[in-house]
């Protein structure tokens, strides 16, 4: 399954980015600015409230050692850790179970 949505500049209000998100996976197309880094996002709905987002440069492996990935924790309330502790990308979205979150 496969939904596409329009994003909007908001310094000139013009459509110019496409947006598809693939189940699990959320590939940005379009033009894109030259400051801002395109990311690959990957979530991993572990639980019915663990989750997990990884972030990468798009076309990056899942073993590669280039992820920032965070879990999304709802048990009691929201919290939000990232992996080892840091925003880095110096993971491998194949590992995300074996990190600790803080």
């Amino acid at each position: 399954m496969s939904e596409t949505f329009n994003l909007y500049n908001r310094s000139t209000e013009s459509a110019n980015q496409g947006v598809t998100i693939l189940n699990p996976t959320l590939t940005v197309t379009g033009v894109v600015s030259t400051e801002l880094p395109v990311y690959t996002m990957k979530m991993d709905e572990y639980s019915a409230t663990i989750s997990y987002i990884g972030e990468a440069a798009t076309g990056s492996g899942d073993d590669d050692h280039v992820w920032r990935i965070k879990t999304i924790d709802s048990t009691s309330g929201l919290i939000i850790a990232w992996a080892s502790g840091t925003q880095n990308f110096d993971k491998q979205w194949s590992a995300r179970l074996s990190y600790i979150y803080s």
